[in-house]
């Protein structure tokens, strides 16, 4: 249950129009982004990841987080996809290839704390939208090995831009319990303010 990557940003002067004194970003779903060194993140070992996002264009695939390669099955992410297998458009652990959705169907313009866990082994994957179970399963895939180092918030290699806010994003080595990950919404509650 270690904590690997965070977002937490106190310094926003660096992304152009944005001048939040709040600890999330904002971005225009069109080529804004954060990218950062994924060296150190999780590939073939279970992890979670957390965060709060708000999309104002919920109805298009968009990415939270993402790090690998852009080769089926060497991609890690979070993101926002609608594959028809689920609800419209639901929260996913995406490997590049495979993609299963939440039974939730998110909500535009309204702050929601995510968090997915996968354990590649066993291709186990959860995922949890405000502190609640929202789907379960096994993937059907093998995961593969990534060398690459680019990791991205708000895209991912083949575009896939966020559109909206983005705050505390969290990359962690294991599966955190459902009361971790409720312990780490509430203690993250407000990087969301303002409403």
């Amino acid at each position: 249950d270690d904590l690997v990557y965070s977002s937490v940003l106190p310094d926003q002067s660096f992304l152009v129009g944005n001048s939040s004194p709040y600890n999330f970003i904002t971005l225009d779903g069109s080529d804004e982004h954060l990218t950062f060194d994924s060296s150190g993140l999780p590939n073939l070992t279970p992890y979670t990841i957390t965060a709060w996002f708000k999309s104002t264009d919920i109805d298009q695939t968009q990415s939270i987080i993402e790090w690998g390669d852009q080769v089926v099955y060497e991609r890690r992410a979070m993101i926002i996809y609608n594959g028809g297998g689920g609800a419209d458009w639901t929260l996913v652990p995406s490997i590049y290839g495979e993609n299963p959705q939440g039974g939730t169907t998110l909500t535009e313009g309204e702050w929601t704390h995510a968090a997915v866990t996968v354990t590649p082994s066993t291709k186990a994957y959860k995922i949890y939208l405000n502190g609640i179970l929202d789907g379960s399963g096994t993937m059907s895939n093998t995961f593969v090995s990534f060398s690459g180092t680019s990791g991205y918030i708000g895209k991912t290699g083949t575009g896939e831009f966020f559109e909206g806010n983005i705050s505390q994003v969290g990359v962690w080595y294991g599966e955190l319990t459902q009361a971790k990950i409720q312990s780490v919404m509430e203690s993250t509650s407000y990087a969301k303010i303002p409403a």
